[in-house]
C-alpha cells in the first residue's frame, strides 16, 4: 500500500500543512489491512516537520492495525498528545487537533479562495466563526501548556489553526469586499483593509514558525505556497495579495498608495477602484 499525507496533483496540491483527518486514515488504513495489503505499508509524508501526527498513527497501525476501532481511535490521539503535551492538557489538545482536521477536511488551504462559502446565505461568515472560535480555544489551553512542550504546541496545534482561521478571515473579507463593491457600497474598503491585514498575518505568522519558534529550529518549514492557486501547479508567484475593489474619493495614485493595502516586498494584484464624485 502507498499511502499519502502529503499530495502533488489535480485539483490543487497540498504540503502546507497536515490535512489529513484521523479518523478517514483509520478507515482507509484498516480497509487495506481487511482486504489483504497486509506485507508492505508505503507513506509519503512530503515534508516531515508538519506531519509528525499521521507518520505516528501510520506507524502504529503498522506494527498493531487492530489496536484501535473507528470508534477508539481517538484515543491514539489522546495517547499521542499526552506523550508530547503531558497529562494534564492531552484531552483538550487531542479534541483541538481533531476539530481542526475536522474543518480542513472541509476544503484544504490550497482549494479555499473567496467563493468556497455563500455570502448570501450566511454560510461563509458561521464558517469563518467556527475557526475564530477554535483559534480562542487553542489560545487559552496555550496558557496551560508546561513552559517546555510550548514550542511543540504552537507547531503541531496552535499556528495550523491559526493560520487557517486567518485564511478563513481573509478570504470571507475578499468576498464580503466583492459583494458590498458591486452593490456600490464604500463599507467595501473596509473588507479590503481586512484582506490586506490578514494578508499580513499570514506572513507574520509564517516567520515566527519558521525564524523565531524552538530558536529557529525549524527555519523553512513553513515557507511553501498557499494562497494564489488556480491549478494543480504551484508555478506562480509566491503569495499574491487576493484581488480587492476599492472606492476612492479622488482617483489618483497618491490616493492609492496612501491606503497601504500593499505591503512591502509583495506582489501588487490588478484592482478594482470605483471613483466617487
Amino acid at each position: 500500500m502507498y499511502y499519502h499525507v502529503d499530495y502533488v496533483g489535480a485539483p490543487r496540491n497540498t504540503k502546507w500543512i497536515n490535512v489529513t483527518q484521523t479518523q478517514q486514515m483509520f478507515e482507509q488504513l484498516s480497509l487495506a489491512y481487511d482486504y489483504g495489503i497486509q506485507r508492505m505499508w508505503i507513506l509519503n509524508v512530503g515534508d516531515l516537520k508538519p506531519m509528525e501526527y499521521p507518520i505516528q498513527l501510520f506507524m502504529d497501525m503498522a506494527w498493531n492495525p487492530k489496536e484501535y476501532t473507528q470508534q477508539t481511535v481517538t484515543d491514539h490521539t489522546r495517547c499521542f498528545f499526552r506523550t508530547v503535551l503531558g497529562d494534564s492538557v492531552a484531552e483538550e489538545a487531542a479534541s483541538i487537533y481533531n476539530r481542526n482536521c475536522q474543518y480542513m477536511a472541509r476544503v484544504t488551504p490550497e482549494m479555499l479562495d473567496a467563493q468556497t462559502y455563500n455570502v448570501a446565505t450566511g454560510e461563509w461568515r458561521k464558517v469563518a466563526d467556527d475557526y475564530a472560535r477554535l483559534e480562542r480555544r487553542a489560545l487559552r489551553l496555550f496558557a496551560e501548556i508546561p513552559e517546555e512542550a510550548r514550542d511543540a504546541y504552537r507547531q503541531s496545534i496552535l499556528f495550523p489553526v491559526q493560520a487557517m482561521a486567518n485564511l478563513y478571515d481573509m478570504y470571507y473579507a475578499q468576498a464580503m469586499n466583492k459583494v458590498l463593491a458591486d452593490a456600490n457600497n464604500p463599507d467595501a474598503n473596509e473588507w479590503a483593509d481586512k484582506v490586506a491585514q490578514c494578508f499580513e498575518r499570514d506572513a507574520q505568522l509564517c516567520h515566527y514558525y519558521n525564524k523565531v519558534m524552538a530558536h529557529g529550529k525549524w527555519d523553512g518549514m513553513m515557507t511553501q505556497k498557499h494562497i494564489g492557486y488556480t491549478s494543480w501547479n504551484d508555478d506562480f508567484p509566491h503569495e499574491m495579495l487576493p484581488l480587492v475593489a476599492m472606492w476612492l474619493w479622488r482617483l489618483n495614485i497618491t490616493s492609492v498608495r496612501r491606503l497601504r493595502l500593499i505591503p512591502s516586498g509583495v506582489s501588487i494584484p490588478t484592482m478594482v477602484v470605483h471613483a466617487v464624485r
